[in-house]
């Protein structure tokens, strides 16, 4: 195909060359929310595809409409060492032009590119960029992932038949980006491991027969465009983001997952996605499918789920894990230490690997093992699969060092699968991190690229549960994206490039957050202003009217025992603690009140009923207060956070302690106060027990999820050994079948003895068995023709029997044979020369593949041996021909095919043998082919006929060519003997003569023109006739030097450099006289001429008058290119100084007008001339283009 043109030739097609940033060349990978690069004016669909492509490609372009307004970008597994003719053979299938891709060819509707061989392919702006592979290369996911990044939800990407499962990777890319994804059905595949290793990543949209996919194709673009042209896509927005709490709740109840506090951007998009699946128009009839499709809640919940991860994900970010964090992990750890990790959105499993693979390096280096348990977690059961298994395409490991895949990867048919030591550091585990509780005493969470998904109220509370999770001081890694802005106080900062953060330490004693599906909870630390205002402002109103009912102090809590609000005089009931300041009601309210209160708000948020307590006793004023405590329940309301009212009454004044005295009762009152004050200790210590009740009971909690997370794993392993035993009873089945097979070979064994001798009787090779002393076993008939044995020499060494071999190695090849268990062969002759044998010699194995001996075998080739030399004459004279020595058939198919013909065709043998010789033909002698063969078969030879032929590389070439016909005793023709002599040299210097007489004529024409119009020139400005003969001397051996510079570079051009020297030569002094700058320019042969002509001029005239004339001047000589890319400008300067003052010219001589014009006229350009007082200021102006013209050689 036409590449693009080069600029300087100005052709309207470079306006469509792509110019490219350097942000296009290293575009960074995008997450589900960014935006995509840029949007082609057409949808692009993206089509691998490997074995059996061919023909899967041509089925799909056949059902292809040629006005589809998309651009095909096809990407099939090419030989990178043969060129590739599948643009030719698409083009039958479709009226779409087909074209190879070329570097920064931009895309264009209804077109069909196709990637060259031994190339990757990327597109950026539109524009498609070629690239040499990398190693373990996946082309497909290159193109794929690099459309997604560009292209955005306009990629459209399509795996076809192939082995392997390249394509994977990007097809996953492509549908997190918002784009469409297909697959062929694998039944109607060729090869079916690429489609059903994309499907079963879960991101195929659609798994159709081939010739099925460019129908829905078609009709999901157009509905798009539809879309587009009917109504704008931010009303459609807007329709979808009104229904979307209705589409959460119903995916919800339908899945169990709760979307609600997810980035409502990113779940708008995954909606609209799935309607533009179903072509819907309007978010009611999506919800109506939600409700009667029960496929449709899973496949939304796939969509929400999809995310693109790899090992090792952001270099930078792991490695400064690697190093700031992973050590300091093991810092201090005993052996029978455990260290845990959380790696909760884990999806596939890379990274949880990634994380133990760092662990594993580690302990390595330090020579400490320690155990390590990853609990990895996601809600995705189906990802989960995959990351206990561990076994990953090969796009998923390409960029992983060689070191890494060696050691912690086996290498599988199609796939990878991660080491079993390392597979057995993570426990996977399905895990909601809205609802579900936390796992605890961690070392480090890595959650990565999840947090962006949530909103800013769900972050707060997650980031919560991360920091309650660790332990003190334990490490957070989040993704690029991602912040502890909603939780500042719970971490401190580690490395804020790589997102590490460590867990503060703060106040003890707390309960984990307790998380339900939809409604944060309030942050772990307190804050004097809650999360959610508006929750709290309504919860406050409704309070304040139930507290104006009962009047007494009063508090609004939380479900965490945390006050919200206070009212009324609380003084008397509730005092801060010493310490850490805390508004838990726990940590102010009396030691004495403590018990029953936690039982009655318990019981009231449980009940949602009020709950009462009466006469309780706390020390007031040296005396006792009885008191009420009244807990009343609020309705949840919107926010759904449980809230509650406690008031605080008095039930009767306190009463002062009573005196004590000598009286009797005396000892019954100490009894009560010893009563009450035990009660009071007992009190505190059930309370204590409670605390640690609660503690105990959360900790239970997570070591229950752990626990559960081990039992899956044990179920993983039991149903891997009921596998085994499986196999073990198919085994025990396929070895009673062979028992059986035995018993009927036993039988056939013997046939097979009589077989083999009647073979070795009949096939006629000379065969004697000799055991390991070279004693003779057996032997055939023909031997006694070798060696003269007769029956009764059985039993005796070989070496003892006479033969007729001129040749006396045997023993000693047959102990290498039996030492090297080699075969050995040799071509050995009888004495007298009268035949020839092949020698063969090969250990004897038994049955149970012992040694036992040797075979010697001797297979007559006298008969062989005549041809061969009759045959090795011919073949020497034929590969010796310089011409090419064809053997044709009847039909036209080549025969035979000589070194000669290899060399002036390039084809080899292998290639040309069977195949047409019109396969050397242009189109327009192909007729040639069917005379040839008429006339032979008329047995008319055909001798030194000149006609045209093509090579291998499409030269055409000139041949003489000479056929005979070979025919047999009956006349009928068996072949053709064509002779093909080379004259195409012959034929270019004939025509290389022609051209160079017609080139001298046109030279000497110029050369004398340019040689009168200087005479006459220089005859107007001489006043005498020695000046005269001086001035054009000196400017004849101007153009004769530029001349002799020209015929050097076949007159093509000459460096710009070169001729400047060339004329300075003579006055070249010191090393600072002459100062010249510039990139050695090669320009045009005309331009040449010019600049030889106006140096002469210029070096004249300051060798006579200027900075030349005087040791103390110099001359400095520079040029460089001015202007845009598209026009660009020579400029040239020449500067004296040094020399004498330079004055105004009194009038202008021949070398000034000379300058002025041939500048204008040949090169459309201006000079300028100043005579400053430090010397002459020379300025040459000109177009780029009309000074390197069409110049071939490179600038040096």
């Amino acid at each position: 195909m036409a590449r693009t043109p080069k600029p300087k030739a100005r052709r309207p097609e470079a306006a469509k060359r792509v110019k490219v940033s350097k942000r296009t060349k290293a575009a960074k990978p995008r997450t589900g929310s960014e935006p995509p690069l840029s949007q082609a004016s057409c949808p692009i669909v993206g089509i691998g595809a490997s074995a059996g492509g061919l023909d899967a490609f041509q089925r799909f372009f056949s059902k292809t409409p040629a006005d589809s307004g998309m651009a095909f970008v096809l990407v099939p597994h090419l030989d990178a060492h043969h060129k590739s003719a599948m643009v030719e053979l698409l083009r039958a299938y479709t009226r779409m032009p087909v074209v190879e891709i070329a570097d920064r060819a931009q895309v264009e509707a209804d077109h069909v590119y196709v990637i060259p061989p031994n190339a990757t392919l990327s597109i950026a702006h539109g524009a498609l960029h070629t690239m040499t592979p990398r190693s373990r290369g996946m082309t497909i996911d290159d193109f794929f992932g690099s459309l997604a990044r560009d292209q955005g939800d306009n990629a459209i990407g399509v795996i076809l038949s192939g082995s392997g499962s390249d394509g994977t990777v990007g097809l996953t890319a492509i549908k997190e980006a918002g784009g469409l994804t297909f697959a062929q059905a694998p039944e109607s595949s060729a090869f079916d491991s690429m489609p059903r290793s994309a499907a079963a990543t879960g991101s195929v949209d659609f798994i159709l027969a081939v010739e099925d996919i460019p129908a829905r194709v078609v009709e999901q673009v157009r509905h798009l465009a539809r879309l587009k042209a009917e109504r704008k896509l931010d009303g459609f927005q807007e329709e979808v983001r009104k229904n979307l709490a209705k589409i959460t709740t119903l995916l919800r109840s339908k899945t169990g997952h709760d979307f609600a506090h997810y980035k409502e951007s990113t779940c708008i998009r995954r909606v609209q996605r799935r309607m533009h699946v179903h072509q819907l128009t309007s978010a009611s009839d999506y919800l109506e499918l939600l409700r009667k499709d029960p496929a449709e809640p899973e496949a939304l919940f796939r969509d929400l789920l999809i995310g693109v991860t790899r090992f090792f994900r952001d270099d930078k970010a792991f490695d400064a894990l690697k190093t700031r964090v992973i050590p300091k992990l093991l810092e201090g750890k005993r052996a029978d230490d455990q260290i845990r990790v959380w790696v909760p959105g884990c999806a596939t499993g890379e990274e949880a690997y990634s994380i133990a693979i760092l662990l594993r390096e580690e302990m390595q280096r330090r020579d400490s093992p320690f155990k390590v348990q990853i609990f990895a977690t996601d809600i995705d059961n189906h990802a989960l699969d995959i990351a206990r298994h561990g076994i990953y395409p090969q796009g998923a490991v390409r960029d992983l060092p060689e070191e890494k895949l060696n050691l912690y990867f086996t290498k599988q048919v199609n796939t990878y699968r991660i080491a079993k030591e390392i597979r057995e550091m993570c426990i996977f585990s399905l895990h909601n991190l809205i609802k579900d509780t936390p796992f605890s005493r961690l070392d480090l969470i890595s959650c990565r690229n999840l947090l962006i998904y949530f909103d800013p109220a769900l972050q707060q509370r997650v980031l919560a549960l991360f920091h309650f999770g660790l332990r003190q001081r334990g490490y957070l890694f989040l993704g690029p994206a991602e912040n502890i802005t909603p939780q500042p106080k719970l971490f401190s900062r580690v490395d804020s490039r790589a997102r590490l953060f460590k867990a503060r330490v703060v106040e003890p004693g707390r309960v984990p957050p307790e998380l339900s599906l939809t409604v944060p909870r309030p942050d772990h630390v307190p804050q004097a202003r809650p999360a959610t205002p508006t929750a709290q402002e309504a919860a406050t109103r409704r309070a304040q009217r139930v507290i104006e009912t009962y009047a007494p102090a009063a508090v609004l809590v939380d479900e965490h025992y945390e006050v919200l609000h206070f009212s009324g005089r609380t003084g008397k009931y509730l005092q801060p603690s010493p310490g850490a300041a805390s508004l838990n009601l726990f940590n102010i309210v009396d030691p004495g009140l403590r018990p029953d209160l936690r039982a009655a708000i318990s019981r009231a948020m449980s009940n949602g009923k009020r709950i009462v307590r009466e006469n309780l006793r706390i020390p007031a004023d040296g005396g006792t207060l009885l008191m009420n405590i009244v807990v009343e329940p609020l309705p949840a309301g919107d926010s759904e956070q449980r809230l509650c009212v406690v008031l605080f009454q008095e039930a009767a004044p306190a009463t002062p302690e009573p005196r004590r005295d000598k009286r009797p009762d005396s000892k019954k009152n100490e009894i009560i106060q010893h009563l009450e004050a035990e009660l009071v200790s007992t009190r505190e210590r059930l309370q204590a027990t409670i605390e640690e009740l609660e503690t105990s009971n959360e900790e239970m909690k997570s070591s229950n999820e752990e626990f559960q997370s081990v039992t899956e794993e044990l179920q993983s392993s039991n149903e891997e050994l009921e596998t085994s035993k499986e196999e073990l009873q198919s085994i025990n089945e396929e070895l009673e079948t062979v028992n059986a097979e035995l018993n009927s070979k036993v039988e056939s064994l013997d046939r097979a003895l009589s077989d083999q001798k009647n073979l070795l009787e009949n096939t006629e090779i000379a065969t004697i068995f000799l055991d390991g002393k070279l004693r003779i076993k057996s032997f055939t008939s023909p031997v006694t023709e070798i060696f003269r044995l007769i029956e009764s020499d059985l039993g005796r060494p070989v070496t003892d029997i006479s033969t007729r071999l001129a040749y006396e190695h045997l023993p000693r090849d047959i102990a290498r044979v039996l030492r090297t268990l080699s075969r050995v062969e040799h071509e050995v002759a009888t004495i007298d020369g009268s035949a020839s044998y092949i020698m063969r010699i090969l250990p004897y194995r038994t049955v149970a593949n012992v040694i036992d001996g040797v075979v010697v075998t001797f297979l007559d080739i006298t008969e062989r041996k005549r041809h061969e030399e009759a045959l090795a004459h011919l073949a020497a004279i034929v590969a010796d021909s310089a011409d090419a020595i064809i053997g044709l058939k009847p039909d036209g198919s080549i025969a035979s095919w000589n070194a000669g013909a290899e060399r002036i065709y390039g084809f080899t043998a292998e290639e040309a043998v069977g195949r047409p010789l019109s396969m050397t033909m242009p189109p327009e002698n192909e007729h040639e082919l069917r005379q040839i063969i008429e006339r032979l078969r008329r047995s008319t030879p055909v001798s030194a006929f000149e006609t045209g032929r093509i090579t291998k590389d499409g030269r055409r070439i000139h041949v003489s060519y000479t056929s005979t016909p070979v025919r047999n005793q009956a006349g009928k023709l068996l072949a053709a003997a064509v002779i093909e002599r080379d004259i195409t040299r012959r034929k270019q210097a004939d025509e290389q003569q022609k051209m160079l007489l017609a080139e001298l004529n046109h030279r000497v024409k110029n050369a004398l023109a340019t040689v009168l119009s200087i005479a006459s020139r220089t005859r107007k400005v001489t006043d005498s006739l020695d000046e005269y003969y001086r001035a054009f001397e000196g400017r004849l051996r101007a153009l004769a030097s530029t001349h002799d510079l020209l015929a050097k570079n076949i007159w093509t051009g000459a460096y710009l450099r070169q001729i400047l020297l060339a004329e300075l030569e003579p006055y070249k002094g010191g090393k600072e006289t002459i100062l010249i700058s510039g990139r050695n320019l090669f320009v045009s042969s005309r331009a040449a001429v010019v600049f030889g002509m106006i140096f002469h001029e210029l070096v004249t005239n300051a060798a006579k008058y200027g900075a030349l004339s005087d040791t103390g001047g110099n001359v400095q000589v520079r040029w460089n290119m001015d202007g845009d890319k598209d026009a660009e400008s020579f400029v040239l300067e020449w500067q004296e100084r040094g020399g004498p003052a330079a004055g105004a010219a009194s009038k202008q001589g021949f070398g000034i007008k000379f300058i002025e014009r041939s500048v204008a006229y040949e090169l459309q350009g201006s000079a300028e001339l100043r005579f400053d007082p430090g010397g002459l200021h020379a300025t040459i102006r000109a177009p780029l283009t009309e000074v390197m013209g069409e110049a071939g050689a490179p600038d040096s």
